[in-house]
């Protein structure tokens, strides 16, 4: 096992070693999953002005979410989880052919990881499915609860079997860790892959805990300051908090995709 400075020290000189093939295949996919995101914004913008019956005046065009927008919603979240997996998968075929002194190119990687996207998807769908359902189901009991007895009782089913659901919940996703790369770097079907990510984890669960908590704080905090120039920019462009003009939406979306 190596330290956690190693594996951040290791990331920096793989982005310095192959900086076409990290960068570029980040910026790639998250320019496209930023036209994603934008799309349900501006599918349901109005074109030209719309007459404000209250005033009597002009107003430009505004985005406006409604319940109706939230196929939309659904389909762009699909594509970008796809291609999140996708970014995923070409990145582990970069990192994992530089740790044995290779360099390959970003058609490479991707030529690597598109035939294993079936794969990758099948290893995040059946424990995520597992977890929405898990989390569903205890849900609908306290609601349940409810509705037959008292508001004290459901407090009570939902503290007392809330706490060994959160730590089923993140045990599983600690130990699926390492599926992705496993799928990607040894081929492996998704059921091969999470008894491989076990094998990996067990043992070094709190290690690699802290370990993704420290990346996670560290990344949030760059991304915020990243990001926060763009969002200043929007929220002078926006005049009205919950009808964004596209102008906003357009900065707040490329200040994302810059920050990701």
């Amino acid at each position: 096992p190596i330290g956690t400075g190693e594996i951040l020290g290791g990331a920096f000189t793989a982005v310095r070693r192959n900086p076409k093939a990290t960068l570029g295949i980040g910026a790639v996919v998250m320019v496209i999953y930023g036209v994603f995101l934008l799309a349900p914004h501006t599918m349901v913008t109005s074109l030209g002005f719309r007459v404000d019956n209250s005033a009597g005046t002009a107003q430009p065009p505004q985005v406006s979410m409604t319940g109706h927008d939230v196929p939309a919603e659904v389909v762009v979240a699909l594509l970008v989880g796809g291609m999140y997996l996708l970014l995923s998968g070409m990145l582990t075929a970069v990192i994992g052919r530089l740790v044995l002194g290779e360099r390959i190119s970003a058609g490479q990687a991707g030529r690597i990881a598109l035939p294993r996207l079936p794969a990758m998807i099948g290893a995040v769908l059946l424990p995520a499915v597992s977890l929405a359902a898990g989390w569903g189901i205890y849900v609908g009991v306290g609601i349940g609860i409810r509705l037959v007895s008292s508001q004290g009782l459901m407090v009570i089913f939902f503290v007392v079997a809330g706490i060994p659901l959160f730590a089923v919940t993140v045990w599983l996703i600690l130990s699926l860790t390492l599926a992705l790369q496993a799928v990607v770097l040894e081929h492996a079907d998704p059921r091969t892959a999470w008894r491989r990510s076990f094998r990996l984890i067990r043992g070094n669960g709190w290690r690699v805990l802290g370990i993704l908590l420290l990346t996670g704080f560290i990344l949030g905090i760059a991304s915020d300051i990243i990001n926060r120039p763009s969002q200043m920019l929007a929220d002078v462009l926006t005049k009205h908090p919950l009808h964004p003009s596209i102008g906003a939406v357009i900065v707040s979306t490329a200040g994302d995709v810059l920050a990701e």
